[in-house]
This record gives structure tokens, sequence and C-alpha cells, in this order.
């Protein structure tokens, strides 16, 4: 995990990235998204609530598998937002989508 990209997806006006990885780093993206928030948050990734209340893992994982790796997702967890794509997850501060 690295936290040097501080770009933000575009258009979307999220705060700047608290962590920043690589979303093919050999375990499923729903295991990578709950090691990294349990990294940041400094809590054991047993006590993390289960992500599949956050979203369908089961979507998330097709979604980015496979040749036809191609989407965005952004979605909220234990605290944080979370955005995926094609290659990164980025964490950022859990922010409200209704001004």
């Amino acid at each position: 995990m690295n936290s040097s990209s501080n770009s933000n997806p575009p258009d979307l006006g999220l705060p700047p990235p608290l962590l920043t990885t690589e979303n093919d780093q050999g375990d499923t993206l729903s295991l990578c998204i709950v090691n990294a928030i349990a990294a940041l948050s400094d809590r054991p990734a047993q006590n993390l609530p289960a992500l599949e209340k956050a979203i369908d893992t089961d979507a998330l994982e097709r979604l980015f598998s496979g040749k036809s790796r191609n989407g965005v997702v952004l979605f909220q967890y234990a605290g944080y937002a979370i955005y995926v794509t094609n290659d990164t997850i980025q964490i950022h501060e859990a922010f409200s989508l209704i001004s």
C-alpha cells in the first residue's frame, strides 16, 4: 500500500485520499479493501463491519475481474469513502453526498 497519490477522482469533489493502493495484489478486491481500512484505522480486520453490509461484494469482484475490468465504484464503509477504479483503491474521509 502507498499513500503517494493525492489526485482526486475527476469531477466528484472528494477530499484527498488518506490512502491509495493497487487493486491487483493477488488478493480479492474485497480483502484488499478490508485490509486497507484495517491498516488505516489501526483496527484488526475481524473487528470491522462485514463489507457485504456496505456493498454487494460478488458484484464488485465481477466488475473488476478478468479482461473486462472496467468501472468506477464509490461507496462508504466503516466510516470511510471507498473509490475503486480499474487499477486503484482510494480511501477517503467519509463525506455526505447531500449538501
